[in-house]
This record gives structure tokens, C-alpha cells and sequence, in this order.
């Protein structure tokens, strides 16, 4: 394993987490821009998921793709979906605790905690699910 090898597997997991990031600021963009024309239905209750499901789904699928090309992996395994959602597990992790143990007032902030927690949740799973398609390709 040469020198740049080395690295970009330390640093993958920064990398992913970026992209998670960028993908809940998009989804939430998205939301404001909905709700700012008037356009949601029911305060986001549908709209929410469906730009979950679409839009972290393609910016998982792209991210991946990018990380694993960032690694030089041909046939990624599941160590490597551990290694690169390695913080995204921890993130998600603390976000669940805090979501869990944290009152519930019916506040913007919780409602962005809530977001960020499921966007997360379904990060790692768009991670696994990508890495095993790109596997099997």
C-alpha cells in the first residue's frame, strides 16, 4: 500500500462525512425553498421524505462513487463501507441519543434534528447499498 493509498483511507471517512453534510443542507434548502413559495403539504410531512429518498439517494450514490474512486477501490467490500461511514456511524449515533433523550417542544430546531438524524440513518444504508452494487458491477 503506497503513501497516497494510506491517506486517502485516513481520509475517506472526512470526505464522506462532507458529502453527508452537503446532502442535508440540500435537503433542507430544498425545504425552505418549498416552503417558501408555499408548496408544502401537511408543514413538510411528505415532501421531507420523498426529497430524502430521491436527493440522498443520488448525492449517496455520487459520494460513494467519489470516495471510492478518492481510494483507488475497484471492488469495494464491507470494511470499506465501515471505514468510510465511520463517522457518519458516530454522527448518527449521537444524533439518535439526542433525538431520543432530548424533550420534545415542537421547535424548529428539533424538527432540523430530526432531519439531520434520519439523513444520516439513511447515509449508511445508501453507503452499504452503493458499495455492494458498485461490487457487483
Amino acid at each position: 500500500m503506497n503513501l497516497h493509498s494510506r491517506w486517502a483511507r485516513l481520509l475517506s471517512p472526512v470526505l464522506y462525512l462532507g458529502f453527508g453534510l452537503i446532502a442535508l443542507a440540500s435537503i433542507v434548502a430544498l425545504i425552505v425553498a418549498l416552503d417558501s413559495v408555499g408548496l408544502l403539504l401537511f408543514n413538510g410531512w411528505v415532501e421531507l421524505p420523498v426529497l430524502i429518498l430521491t436527493a440522498g439517494s443520488l448525492e449517496g450514490w455520487y459520494a460513494t462513487k467519489l470516495t471510492c474512486f478518492f481510494e483507488g477501490l475497484r471492488q469495494p467490500k464491507l470494511q470499506d463501507h465501515l471505514r468510510q461511514s465511520f463517522l457518519v456511524y458516530i454522527v448518527a449515533g449521537w444524533l439518535l441519543y439526542q433525538t431520543i433523550s432530548l424533550p420534545y417542544y415542537g421547535g424548529l430546531g428539533e424538527a432540523y434534528r430530526l432531519t439531520a438524524t434520519v439523513v444520516a440513518l439513511y447515509w449508511m444504508i445508501i453507503n452499504a447499498l452503493s458499495i455492494l452494487l458498485i461490487s457487483r458491477l
